[in-house]
């Protein structure tokens, strides 16, 4: 197994000029992020639905203080499709080979790094959160790197104590990464082209001690910045405005330890080029915990981006808190002003003549009976009147919500408002419906991608997580030695193109739009048998009865396609899928081809030849 990159050991002069560089740059993020980071603490207050205070006195004592999460409502029914669409499947990894000589290597890939993804990586726990950010805030942003946590512990050998060390976890491993801590200057368009990137830490005196004790920090940074532990409040302001939400602010005096990572390119050494490095600092101390030359083959930095709707021209995208904001602040009015109406309209009081006898100690209980001397002694007094438009202004509302985010009753799985439709309508509109969110599924899926390739290429460079790995599962042979193969073929997918498993389309639409196309199919192929039957012409019989099996395997192989089943090849007859094209009308029967399960050569073979240049 590999250990960290060695760290750079700087010159006194050489740590200087890198510390005012790093100043300048993390100073005009800054300047620059100020509205930024205010913008995306409004969306998640609107997200979280907390009112400002628990009971208002304006425009009465206890008038309406309730938040409508329309937010809320979109966000958690997007994410809830989108993390049962991607990882409610058997398997998470779908490979495909580019080149023919590697269809042997891509079960066995899949397997492994579908294992790999779920058990050691722990894919989904540690990507969760930034896909709830990229579909709320528009924006996710997640890292992939290489760990390796050391502990030490003591055991007794003989009459003496002995401190051990125990590698508690190694390997590749993925983190989202939050959007509010996520660094980059704005004039980027496209965060691969960035001239750096980074992001703010946030760990506990305890983690800090065990990164030094692993290896990924200089040699004595705990006891360095020891006294600089504290309760920081201010470097990151989201952070600070949710725990607020949550009431979960800290308040131990050592709790954690904030400071920047940053990937960038520098002259360090004045030797008149940039190198790319990447760089530790802590502002308040100015000391660098640690500083290493970017150790990936393409000095690719270690961030990925995803975004919920594109903005042209712009690293940071659309999301579903900013596309309900305006329509969640006036919902808010109008259901307060509904709610307020109510209960003023409600308030009604009695005017009493002064003539008529009564105090302000008078009961008032139903049946009471009023013995005056003129009726208008006593009448009520009304304050206000419901007005049935206000209903109609706030349902008016929710649809243009609806329409921006492209989540209605449908989707949430609520019956119709209204006269109920049938089952073909309702079909008809989820069936538009999902394009928005085909495309937006999408996108994520894009996301995920470039996170798998990244992974894939920190196991080729590192090792996998457990050096028994590849003894373990079938094929893991051709999976080692495909993993050695030059990075550039496995980054640029030239082998093997590795992608998030499960389709665009809507699975269920797609299952049944087959279902009812096979048993179009079989009408079909069954009448022309017949007719060509009542001519007499054998060849023509067979030839039918030829395009029929294609046609029945294909249809099939699309439902189970539909359905998320692996190994299709195992259960429908796909060398029938050539029989139509390879029959001969004359009479002749043709060669029909290899088909799927041809001549591959020799599997062990085919990693060389593919090493050595066979493209083929």
């Amino acid at each position: 197994m590999a250990e960290y990159p060695p760290l750079l050991e700087l010159t006194e002069e050489q740590e200087s000029n890198l510390k005012r560089h790093l100043d300048d740059i993390l100073f005009t993020h800054d300047t620059e992020r100020e509205a930024f980071i205010d913008d995306i603490i409004k969306y998640q207050k609107d997200y979280w639905a907390e009112p400002s205070t628990e009971r208002k006195i304006f425009p009465f004592t206890g008038a309406a203080n309730i938040i409508i999460p329309l937010t809320a409502i979109v966000a958690e029914t997007v994410h809830a499709r989108t993390m049962t669409q991607m990882f409610g499947l058997r398997q998470l990894v779908n490979g495909k080979a580019i080149n023919p000589m590697a269809e042997p290597i891509v079960s066995p890939l899949e397997n492994y790094l579908d294992g790999e993804l779920k058990h050691t990586i722990k894919y989904r726990e540690n990507i969760e959160s930034a896909i709830l950010e990229l579909e709320k805030l528009g924006t996710g942003v997640a890292s992939t790197d290489y760990c390796k946590k050391v502990k030490y512990g003591v055991k007794i050998v003989g009459d003496q104590k002995q401190v051990f060390p125990v590698v508690v976890d190694q390997g590749p491993k993925v983190y989202s990464v939050p959007l509010s801590r996520f660094m980059y200057p704005l004039t980027t368009t496209k965060i691969e082209d960035a001239p750096w990137t980074g992001e703010l830490h946030s760990k506990s005196p305890y983690e800090v001690k065990v990164l030094e004790n692993s290896g990924y920090l200089y040699p004595g940074t705990y006891d360095a910045l020891e006294f600089h532990f504290m309760n920081v409040v201010g470097q990151d302001r989201y952070r600070d405005s949710q725990e607020s939400l949550e009431h979960s602010k800290p308040t131990s005096w050592n709790e954690r330890l904030d400071w920047v990572e940053i990937w960038l390119a520098f002259d360090y050494d004045d030797t008149n080029t940039d190198k790319e490095i990447v760089c530790h600092y802590h502002r308040d101390s100015r000391i660098l915990m640690a500083v290493r030359d970017n150790w990936h083959f393409d000095l690719r930095h270690k961030y990925v981006t995803g975004v919920y709707i594109p903005i042209e021209h712009r690293v940071h995208g659309l999301g579903i808190a900013k596309q309900n904001r305006q329509f969640q602040m006036e919902v808010n009015s109008q259901h307060r002003q509904r709610l307020n109406n109510a209960t003023i309209s409600g308030m009604r009081m009695l005017k009493i003549s002064k003539m008529s006898g009564y105090g302000n100690k008078e009961p008032i209980f139903p049946g009471k009976i009023w013995l005056l001397d003129d009726l208008d002694q006593v009448d009520s007094l009304q304050f206000g009147e419901i007005y049935p438009s206000s209903f109609n202004d706030e349902t008016m509302t929710l649809q243009y919500s609806q329409q921006r985010t492209g989540v209605n009753e449908v989707v949430l799985g609520m019956p119709q408002s209204g006269t109920p439709g049938t089952a073909t309508s309702d079909l008809a509109r989820v069936k538009e419906g999902k394009f928005k969110f085909d495309y937006i599924y999408d996108n994520i899926k894009i996301f995920n991608n470039k996170l798998y390739k990244h992974l894939l290429l920190q196991i080729a460079q590192y090792g996998p997580s457990n050096p028994y790995a590849f003894e373990n599962i079938q094929g893991g042979d051709l999976v080692a030695q495909f993993l050695k193969l030059p990075p550039e073929l496995i980054r640029d997918s030239l082998i093997i193109e590795i992608s998030a498993a499960g389709e665009n389309n809507n699975n269920i639409i797609d299952r049944q739009n087959w279902i009812n196309a096979s048993q179009m199919i079989q009408a079909y192929i069954t009448g022309m048998i017949q007719l060509s039957q009542l001519l007499g012409n054998p060849q023509l019989t067979a030839m039918i009865a030829a395009k029929g099996m294609a046609a029945g395997t294909e249809a099939l192989r699309q439902i189970l396609d539909a359905s998320d089943i692996k190994n299709v090849e195992k259960i429908a007859i796909m060398e029938l899928l050539n029989v139509g094209n390879a029959f001969n009308p004359n009479g002749n029967q043709g060669t029909g081809g290899a088909g799927p399960a041809g001549a591959m050569g020799n599997p062990p073979q085919v990693i060389g030849q593919i090493g050595a240049g066979g493209m083929g």
